[in-house]
């Protein structure tokens, strides 16, 4: 099918650019853009509620440092190059490389030449770094960070240039008393052996049980030097060395281009290019020792021609295409699975120049020109002979107007971003010029049927989808959910399709009012949808918990604590009839009497104690374990902003959210304050609990708990009347007690689905159920009689229906 682009937005900024392949796509959803003056970031923020129809981006800028290559050679240029003669005086000047910031001349700003995402994995075990190799010959690796602000930025942790020189300069000869011309001789000779024209990431590797990436570097001398980058902590702001792994010599020029290809967990290849056309592919193993192992090159051209500026690689039908991007011609190598080039072909494909090229899917290529023009260039091969066919894509915009610089896909291909800068002379003083980064819908794939599909088992590659639904229905003033099935079973779906729907349905009620009319709703509101999230995730983490707990493994404290609050969770679930207004009904019922049947015959610790208050409000609880926060959480979600316990990193790591999918963000404190704050999270003790004040604003009622339980579980339903008995809260209280599932699953069924006006009445069961601290139906009856014998003077407290409650959430 033939990809059609329709325009979504555009992003404006105030800068320039120059280079060409200027934009890429990460694996962790992030975006660089190439600008003159540093790199420009932009994030997906994830927010589904918001309400402007414009892609959420949140903008970084990478200000590049000003070291150069030359400034590490141990040579000062500027102590002899009034001595040099006229030829090599402007040679030096005129060649950055040579001199750099080095002489008393007008400092030159770094600027980037050429970028790329390193694999996910490496940083927090869930992020990229990035590499950029900048217009003063030097390779930095920038990751991101967090402060205690949570304010994002980008830190460089790598200097290619003062590791390359600190392993050579054992090597290098002492110039001291020589002469002008011997040292610029020198010079140059040590330029050239560390300078970097080229790099390419490899896969991700392990090594003594961590994660690290090979860096490959071409050099001016047609060699290629590889360097171990280990894996680190987003909370480690230092610079860290590369490792020097191994020098391999090849038989071309500078080299301009190089690409890796994964074949193994530890083994691929590289493919080569050189600035006179050359091309070549060398097997590269054993990455995870200190001793990589280099095949002997094979070189696929060996006739000079135009520079390589690109290479990419694509597999179809067991045969592999090597593409050398040159300018506006493609030079293509078809090879079979055994490593034979069965023909090779040079093909115009571009207009002037081609600024961009990506893989779209199968045997088809994206080809993006200066021009604007876009072509989709499908390959094949027939009777041993590469044919292909090309297709005419029309972008949204004014082409004319402008040139492009590079263009990405989103990762499931919703949507295309395009970078372009004006072309039109224009007097300045009147207006500014800016670069924009077009947007561009897919109209051949729906980010809709996309997430109803989706075959991973988290949706946390799948955010570009939910972003490009979002704007798209904003802008078009329709509902998201076109085509879903009006009488689903949300009951027999599985946690992964509640979690695409909660949000689904979360935009859906962002959109309602902007319909003048709707005819019909499909969709449930987003209230059940996250009550029925939520008691998936409780029961899902109730089931790791019992079976730690039955391997014959203690959980902490901590756990112990957190399957309680979570088997008391399913609980009410049951008494406010959330099952019932949901529609949730077999599936659900067996999922939670499984767990709750176990977890109701273990005895478990005091609970944390916190005060409950009227009228209701939000508190600090984890989302993953509901245990109350104290003082900070640990963790947050960079999109939902739903928080994390710290105790949690100590099940899980990297910790995901468990409604978004996304890693969550560690939060960082400052150092005079860490030891403090890690002293107050750390939890081992019951004395260590920290209790906290009830809001300042809310009303209190004198609350005798003894007249509800007798134990450390409170649960307790307020009012802010006091004019009402205490039986509501009585009875209450009696049918979540019965709520010990030690019965039929068809009786909990009688439970949930009995309600009349709201209050829910309990048929009675052939046995009876146990109550949740162990006390039995005669204890209870002794405990009211005790009750009833009060003063009558006293206040009760009644629970509010369960009616009311739920049209006040909603």
């Amino acid at each position: 099918m033939s990809v059609q682009v329709k325009s979504l937005d555009h992003i404006q900024l105030n800068n320039r650019v120059s280079t060409n392949f200027a934009c890429e796509y990460s694996e962790d959803g992030k975006i660089f853009l190439l600008l003159e003056n540093g790199v420009c970031i932009l994030t997906l923020k994830g927010c589904m509620d918001n309400i402007f129809p414009r892609f959420s981006f949140k903008k970084d800028l990478v200000k590049l440092s000003d070291t150069s290559i030359c400034e590490n050679v141990d040579i000062d240029l500027s102590s002899f190059i009034n001595d040099l003669n006229r030829n090599s005086l402007y040679e030096t000047v005129l060649d950055v490389g040579l001199c750099g910031n080095a002489i008393n001349t007008t400092p030159i700003a770094a600027a980037p030449v050429y970028a790329m995402w390193s694999p996910r994995g490496i940083v927090e075990k869930t992020d990229c770094a990035l590499a950029i190799l900048t217009s003063l010959n030097n390779i930095e690796i920038y990751v991101e960070a967090i402060d205690e602000n949570e304010i994002s930025s980008f830190i460089r942790v790598a200097n290619f240039a003062k590791d390359i020189s600190e392993y050579y300069r054992r090597t290098w000869k002492r110039v001291d008393g020589a002469s002008p011309e011997c040292k610029l001789i020198e010079l140059k000779k040590r330029i050239e052996q560390v300078t970097p024209t080229a790099f390419t990431w490899s896969h991700v590797i392990l090594k003594d049980r961590k994660a690290c990436c090979v860096l490959f570097v071409g050099h001016q001398d047609g060699s290629i030097t590889v360097w171990r980058f280990v894996e680190r902590k987003a909370s480690e702001v230092y610079e860290s060395k590369l490792q020097f792994l191994e020098r391999y010599h090849t038989k071309m020029k500078k080299i301009t281009s190089l690409h890796w290809f994964c074949r193994k967990s530890d083994a691929g290849g590289l493919s080569i290019g050189d600035v006179n056309g050359h091309i070549c592919a060398v097997s590269v193993s054993k990455l995870s020792t200190d001793k990589i192992k280099f095949s002997e090159e094979v070189v696929f051209n060996a006739e000079n021609d135009l520079k390589v500026d690109k290479i990419c690689i694509l597999n179809h039908q067991n045969v592999t295409y090597l593409i050398a991007v040159k300018q506006n011609y493609f030079q293509i190598y078809a090879i079979n699975e055994y490593g034979d080039v069965i023909e090779g072909k040079l093909i115009q494909v571009g207009n002037l120049y081609i600024t961009g090229v990506l893989h779209y899917e199968k045997n088809i290529l994206l080809v993006l020109s200066v021009c604007g023009q876009m072509k989709q260039i499908e390959f094949s091969l027939l009777n041993n002979e590469i044919c292909f066919s090309e297709k005419f894509i029309q972008l949204d915009f004014d082409t004319n107007k402008y040139r492009t610089h590079g263009f990405l896909l989103s990762p499931n291909k919703v949507f295309l971003g395009v970078l372009s800068y004006p072309c039109h002379l224009k007097d300045v003083s009147k207006g500014k010029n800016f670069v924009n980064f077009f947007i561009l819908k897919n109209k051949s794939k729906d980010p809709f049927e996309t997430l109803m599909n989706i075959s991973a088992t988290t949706i946390r590659d799948y955010w570009d989808c939910f972003e490009t639904l979002r704007v798209t229905c904003l802008q078009e003033k329709v509902f998201p959910w076109k085509g879903i099935d009006p009488n689903l079973n949300y009951d027999t779906l599985p946690l992964l399709k509640l979690k695409i729907l909660r949000w689904i349905s979360k935009l859906s009620e962002k959109i309602y009012p902007m319909i003048a009319r709707v005819e019909e709703y499909h969709i449930k509101a987003y209230v059940l949808l996250n009550y029925a999230v939520d008691i998936k995730l409780a029961v899902q983490r109730m089931t790791k918990l019992l079976n730690v707990y039955f391997s014959e493994k203690k959980l902490s404290l901590f756990q112990m604590q957190s399957l309680d609050l979570l088997n008391f969770f399913l609980k009410e679930m049951v008494v406010t009839d959330v099952l019932t207004k949901a529609n949730l009904g077999e599936v659900f019922v067996d999922e939670m009497y499984n767990v709750m049947k176990i977890a109701n015959e273990l005895q478990y610790p005091p609970m944390p104690q916190w005060t409950s208050c009227v009228p209701y409000h939000l508190d600090s609880r984890c989302a993953i374990s509901l245990m109350p926060l104290h003082i900070t959480p640990g963790y947050k979600c960079p999109f939902c902003k739903c928080v994390v316990s710290k105790d949690m990193d100590k099940e899980y790591y990297p910790i995901f959210c468990p409604y978004c999918d996304i890693p969550m963000k560690r939060r960082h404190f400052d150092k005079k304050y860490k030891k403090t704050t890690d002293d107050t999270l750390e939890v081992t003790k019951l004395d260590d609990i920290v209790t906290s004040d009830c809001n300042i604003d809310c009303l209190k009622e004198e609350i005798h708990f003894s007249d509800i339980e007798e134990n450390t579980t409170d649960y307790v339903v307020l009012t802010d009347s006091e004019d009402e008995r205490d039986d509501s809260v009585r009875e209450l209280h009696y049918k979540i007690k019965k709520i010990a599932l030690a019965t039929a699953p068809e009786e909990l069924e009688q439970i949930i689905f009995s309600a009349d006006a709201g209050n829910m009445e309990i048929e009675s069961g052939k046995s009876q159920l146990k109550s949740h601290n162990g006390e039995s139906d005669d204890e209870y009856d002794e405990e009211e009689e005790h009750v009833n014998d009060e003063e009558e003077g006293d206040n009760g407290i009644e629970e509010e229906e369960c009616d009311g409650n739920e049209d006040e959430a909603e």
